[in-house]
């Protein structure tokens, strides 16, 4: 329990010892309503006490969460890493070399020769097209 749900419940007591006294006759009708205020006062921060309270364990569950995703992120980042390097590592030395000292050359003669194999497959996938033709006017209940 934290303080505030400790104050809020009494608040709620004193509170509900003010509203009683007064009920019996003994204080005024503003000593009754003062009571009655502190006691609404003391159930709303008792209420935010227990909303505080669920949202601490919500955040902790999420952190924990999330703490557990990264670490299984960097684990397979980790085996994805060694296997990649374990490829390069079969290569012959001159491509293996080549390619850890300008990864970003690489890359674009990758894409290179990928737009030229695109470009010798077009004419296969031709007859594969889709041409949407326009209705030469709307339709009537349009």
């Amino acid at each position: 329990m934290n303080t505030d749900i400790i104050s809020g419940k009494v608040k709620q007591t004193v509170g509900n010892a003010k509203f009683e006294q007064a009920k019996q006759g003994i204080d005024t009708v503003s000593k009754a309503l003062e009571g009655k205020r502190e006691e609404v006062s003391g159930v709303a921060q008792e209420t935010y006490g227990y909303v505080k309270e669920k949202a601490q364990q919500v955040v902790g569950n999420l952190s924990t969460k999330t703490d557990e995703a990264k670490r299984k992120v960097d684990t397979h980042l980790n085996d994805y890493n060694n296997k990649l390097a374990a490829a390069a590592d079969q290569l012959p030395g001159d491509v293996n070399y080549t390619i850890t000292r300008y990864p970003w050359m690489t890359i674009v003669a990758v894409l290179a020769l990928g737009l030229v194999i695109g470009f010798w497959l077009k004419p296969c996938f031709k007859k594969y097209q889709y041409k949407y033709q326009y209705p030469a006017e709307p339709p009537q209940n349009f």
